[in-house]
């Protein structure tokens, strides 16, 4: 028995173009055979997006002088300009990190802060964080082309990203760079770090002849010892209570008193170091150093607590 043919219009007349009913929806059975099956798109696992590492920013800071550690001078003022660029840059800043009183002489790494925001960065590299080091200016960090050069270098190879406010560089950030904007970039670097080099050399040539000047006008240079201090004219000018002080150092010690033994007595006596502090065996020690190698200080001091110990001694008479 023959299969009875379909009732639906052939899909193409005989000179092959497409019948006309053939445009009609189907309905039916006939729709659902004729129905595509929807693609299902899978993701694509190599083309899956990393979880993005997080920006966080350290801020190291360094002044030369105590004075300017002291006052606030200088750290106040790079750590507003760093924290308004890190706020601009939208960093996540972890930590500031100060030297106060620390010269450029000293290598970054070798400094008491610069030890630990050193050792911050490295901790960072085997964490999921990408580190920025913001920093006021070069200087802050160097002042000695060969060291800047080594450190940059470290930085390059653990990918550490270097912001330098005052001279608006940014050192690090360099991926995307073609190969003449590389060398732009490292040019530009060079010339800062000649720059502050230079810097450095001059501050000091021009320290070293003020001094030459002010020791020919027979002017002291350095700070004053104890039993002295500065006058109008940049002369030693003796003071009364610090050589009283410096003559009991050297009686002690000339009666034979350790150096901690010494300063213990000194303190007993009520008598003060040249910063008003209590006294200890160090500064025991290089007092007397400093004294005994000039023989006129040591008579002044000599004389004027043998002056004390009279008026001590006559207290305690006309008391008994």
């Amino acid at each position: 028995m023959s299969r009875p043919r379909p009732s639906s219009p052939p899909p193409v007349r005989a000179g092959g173009a497409p019948h006309p009913d053939a445009a009609a929806p189907l309905r039916g059975a006939a729709a659902r055979i004729h129905q595509r099956p929807k693609t299902v798109k899978r993701p694509n696992m190599s083309q899956t997006p990393k979880t993005a590492k997080r920006q966080k920013a350290i801020i190291y800071m360094r002044v030369s002088t105590a004075g300017q550690a002291e006052t606030g001078l200088g750290l106040d003022a790079q750590e507003a300009a760093c924290r308004d660029y890190v706020r601009k840059r939208d960093l996540e800043l972890v930590r500031c990190y100060e030297d106060p009183g620390v010269t450029s002489r000293i290598a970054f790494n070798e400094r008491p802060a610069g030890q630990h925001c050193a050792a911050a960065l490295e901790h960072g590299i085997t964490e999921p964080w990408t580190f920025h080091l913001v920093v006021h200016s070069m200087s802050r960090l160097w002042r000695s082309f060969h060291e800047g050069q080594l450190d940059l270098e470290w930085f390059k190879q653990h990918k550490i990203t270097l912001h330098m406010v005052k001279e608006g560089l940014v050192i690090g950030e360099s991926e995307n760079l073609t190969s003449a904007e590389r060398f732009a970039h490292t040019v530009i670097t060079s010339v800062f770090l000649a720059a502050s080099q230079m810097e450095r050399d001059v501050i000091s040539e021009r320290t070293r002849e003020a001094l030459a000047a002010k020791q020919a006008r027979g002017e002291y240079v350095g700070r004053p010892p104890l039993g002295f201090r500065h006058g109008a004219k940049g002369q030693l000018v003796p003071v009364k209570r610090e050589l009283e002080a410096l003559g009991a150092l050297l009686a002690l010690r000339n009666l034979g008193n350790s150096v901690r033994g010494t300063a213990k007595e000194l303190n007993r006596l009520g008598f003060k170091t040249k910063l008003g502090r209590r006294w200890g065996p160090s500064s025991v020690g290089s007092c007397e150093k400093n004294a005994r190698s000039e023989p006129d200080t040591v008579r002044l001091a000599v004389e004027a607590y043998r002056v004390w110990y009279e008026h001590q001694t006559d207290e305690v008479a006309a008391e008994q």
